[in-house]
C-alpha cells in the first residue's frame, strides 16, 4: 500500500497527520477553555446577583431608618420615600435567573425580588399615608408590624446572602485549581501524543525507505560485480522506479559486457592486467591463440618467467619507470610460448594507482620485426651491393659524356647524358634512404656545438643559389641571429631541403623568405614561399616518406619524396618539432622549432 505512495506523498503524510492532530487538540482545549469561561461567567453573575441582593438589603435597612426617624417632617419623609422608590425601580435591581445549576442562588434571587416588592409596597403604603396626610400615629401599629416583619425577613435574607458568599469564596479557588490542573494535564497529554505520532510516522516511513534503499544499494554493488540482481521491488513510487532503472541498466550492462567479452575473446591482441610484482591478475582469451597459454593458467604467473633473458631486466626497469611516473608507456620484449617458440611483443602499459595494477595491451610484432629485419638486410644490400656499382656507373658515364674517350655522336651523347642524370638521381635516392634509416634507427650521432642560425641560413642559401637563379626566385635571409647548440651540418641540410622545396614550387619572379625568431624556450625557423600552397588532403602526409605534392613544379627536377621526411627525422633527433602553415593560393610556410639552451643564471 505505502509502496505506491510517492516520496512527496509520504512527506505530506508526515506533515499533515501531526498538524491534524494538533488542530483536534486545539479544538479540545478551546472547548475546555470555553466551558471554564462559562463557569467563571456564572460565578461572576452570581457575585453580581449577590451584590444586587446586598443593595436590596441595604436599601430596605435604609428605608427602615428613614421611616422611623422622628426628627424629619412629613414632607422630608415624602421626599426620601420618592428617592427610595426611584432606587427600588432602578433597572439594576431587577434580577435574572442564573443557569448552571445554581439553584440556591436562583431561590435567593427570587427571595430578594419578593423582599424588594414587599419593601416597595411598604414604601407606597407609607407614601399614600403621607400624601393623604393621614394620622401616622394611628397607622403606627400597623406600619410597625409590617416594618418589623420586613426587618425579620431582611435579616434572614442577609444571613442567606452571607452563607452563599462564603460558599462562593471557598469554591472559586478550588474551581480555578481544577481548571488549571485539567488544562495542564491535557497539554502534557497532547504534547506527548503528538510526539509519539510524529516519531511513529517518521520511524515507519524512514524504516520503509531505508530498507528499500538498502536493496538498491546492494543491487548497485551486485551490478558493479557483474552478479545477477535481486528481484525488482514492487510499487510505483520513486524508489521502485529507481530500482526498475537499475535493473534495466543491469540488463544493458550485461549485454554490453557480453559483447565486450566476445570482442576481447576474439581480439588479435592480448589484453591483461599485472600487479605491482608483474604477476598476471587477468588476461583475455587471446593468450591461448598467441602464446598457447589459457588465460586461467596465467593467473598468478609472473611475466618475468616468460621473457627471454636479454629482455628481462629492460622490461622490469620499463615497468618500474611507468609506475614511478604514474603514467603510461610502451615496452618491447621477447616472450616464450608454451610450445617453445619466441614471440616479439610490444606492450602498451598504463599504471592504475587506485588498483595498484598495470593495464596492458600486448601486440604481437613478430611479423613486423621480421619485415624490419628484411628491410635492414635490403638496406645493407643497397649500401654495399648497389651504391658502389651506381657510383662506378656514374663515374663512367661522366667520363664518356666529357669526351675524354673520344667524340661521340650527338644521339649517343644525349642518351649518355640522360642516363647520367638518372644514375645521379638513383644514387641520391639510395643515399637518402640510408640516411633516413640511420636517423630513424637512432644510429646517426649528432655532433652538437654552438652554431649560428645566420651562418646556417647563409650557407644553405649559397648552396642553392644556382637553383634559385634558374627558377627566377629571390631568397631573403633572416634578420636576426641566434646561437644554438646543435649539429650545424644537419641543420644546414634541413634548411637546404626546405629551401629547395620552396624554390621548386614558387612562381617565377617571386621570393622565399627565411625568418628565425626566439619564442620562449625555443628558436623557430620559418621558410615562406609565394606558391599555390599544399592541397588540404596532403598536409597531414607531407612529412611522410615518398609523399610528393601534386602541385606543379617550376624546375625540371624530380624529387625523391624523402626530403621532408629527412627534415622531420633530423629535427626530432634534436628534440624539436616540425610543421606546416598553409592557405590555398597564399603560399606555404614550413617551420621547425628547436629547444634553446638556458642561459646561465636562469
Amino acid at each position: 500500500m505505502f509502496s505506491n505512495l510517492t516520496i512527496t506523498a509520504k512527506g505530506m503524510i508526515l506533515v499533515v497527520v501531526p498538524v491534524l492532530f494538533e488542530l483536534a487538540f486545539v479544538l479540545v482545549l478551546s472547548q475546555m477553555l470555553w466551558s471554564a469561561s462559562q463557569q467563571f461567567d456564572q460565578l461572576d453573575t452570581a457575585n453580581e446577583v449577590l451584590m444586587r441582593l446586598h443593595q436590596i438589603r441595604l436599601t430596605c435597612a435604609t428605608g427602615a431608618l428613614v421611616l422611623t426617624d422622628k426628627t424629619s417632617t412629613p414632607d422630608q419623609q415624602l421626599i426620601e420615600l420618592d428617592k427610595m422608590l426611584a432606587m427600588v425601580d432602578n433597572p439594576r435591581y431587577y434580577l435574572t435567573t442564573i443557569g448552571g445549576g445554581l439553584t440556591e442562588l436562583n431561590q435567593l434571587s427570587d427571595s430578594g425580588t419578593t423582599l424588594k416588592e414587599d419593601f416597595k409596597a411598604l414604601l407606597q403604603y407609607l407614601r399614600s399615608i403621607l400624601i393623604n396626610k393621614s394620622d401616622i400615629r394611628s397607622q403606627a401599629a400597623n406600619f410597625q408590624g409590617k416594618l418589623q416583619a420586613l426587618s425579620i425577613e431582611a435579616r434572614d435574607f442577609t444571613q442567606r446572602i452571607l452563607s452563599i458568599e462564603m460558599q462562593q469564596r471557598s469554591q472559586e479557588p478550588r474551581e480555578l485549581e481544577r481548571v488549571r490542573n485539567s488544562l495542564t494535564a491535557w497539554l502534557l497529554a497532547g504534547v506527548l501524543v503528538s510526539c509519539v505520532v510524529s516519531a511513529g510516522l517518521a520511524y515507519f516511513f524512514t524504516t520503509d525507505v531505508l530498507k528499500r534503499l538498502r536493496v538498491i544499494e546492494n543491487n548497485a554493488r551486485l551490478l558493479a560485480s557483474g552478479v545477477p540482481l535481486a528481484a525488482p521491488q514492487s510499487g510505483s513510487d520513486e524508489i521502485a522506479r529507481l530500482d526498475a532503472a537499475l535493473h534495466e541498466s543491469g540488463a544493458i550492462l550485461k549485454e554490453a559486457r557480453r559483447r565486450e567479452l566476445a570482442i576481447l575473446d576474439n581480439a588479435a591482441t592480448v589484453i591483461c592486467s599485472l600487479d605491482a610484482r608483474l604477476r598476471f591478475r587477468a588476461a583475455s582469451a587471446a593468450t591461448s591463440k598467441l602464446w598457447q597459454y589459457p588465460s586461467d593458467d596465467l593467473l598468478g604467473m609472473s611475466l618475468l618467467a616468460l621473457l627471454e633473458q636479454s629482455t628481462l631486466e629492460p622490461t622490469k626497469d620499463a615497468f618500474q619507470k611507468i609506475a614511478d611516473a604514474c603514467g603510461e608507456g610502451e615496452v618491447e620484449n621477447i616472450m616464450r610460448c608454451r610450445d617453445g617458440t619466441w614471440r616479439n611483443c610490444r606492450w602498451s602499459v598504463r599504471w592504475l594507482p587506485a588498483d595498484g595494477n598495470f593495464f596492458c595491451v600486448v601486440h604481437d610484432v613478430t611479423a613486423l620485426r621480421a619485415v624490419q629485419k628484411l628491410k635492414q638486410n635490403f638496406l645493407a644490400i643497397v649500401s654495399h651491393d648497389l651504391r658502389t656499382p651506381l657510383t662506378s656507373v656514374g663515374i663512367s658515364l661522366e667520363i664518356l659524356s666529357s669526351g675524354k674517350r673520344g667524340p661521340l655522336p650527338q644521339s649517343v651523347s644525349t642518351l649518355i647524358e640522360r642516363t647520367h642524370r638518372s644514375s645521379i638521381r638513383l644514387t641520391e635516392l639510395v643515399n637518402e634512404l640510408l640516411e633516413l634509416e640511420k636517423l630513424e634507427a637512432g644510429k646517426m650521432l649528432l655532433e652538437a656545438s654552438n652554431v649560428s642560425t645566420a651562418d646556417i641560413c647563409e650557407e644553405a642559401t649559397a648552396n642553392l643559389s644556382t637553383m634559385a637563379k634558374l627558377a627566377d626566385v629571390k631568397v631573403e635571409g633572416p634578420q636576426d641571429d641566434v646561437v644554438l647548440v646543435a649539429d650545424g651540418k644537419r641543420l644546414t641540410q634541413v634548411m637546404m631541403n626546405l629551401l629547395s622545396n620552396a624554390i621548386k614550387f614558387s612562381p617565377r619572379s617571386s621570393r622565399v623568405t627565411i625568418t628565425v625568431k626566439p619564442e620562449g624556450n625555443f628558436v623557430v625557423f620559418r621558410v615562406r614561399d609565394e606558391g599555390p600552397g599544399v592541397p588540404a588532403d596532403q598536409r597531414s602526409l607531407i612529412f611522410e616518406r615518398f609523399c610528393q605534392s601534386r602541385t606543379l613544379s617550376n624546375v625540371p627536377m624530380k624529387s625523391t619524396g624523402l626530403g621532408l621526411a629527412i627534415v622531420k627525422a633530423i629535427v626530432e633527433a634534436h628534440g624539436g618539432t616540425v610543421g606546416l602553415d598553409c592557405e590555398r593560393d597564399k603560399g606555404s610556410t614550413f617551420w621547425f622549432r628547436l629547444p634553446q639552451p638556458e642561459k646561465d643564471g636562469q
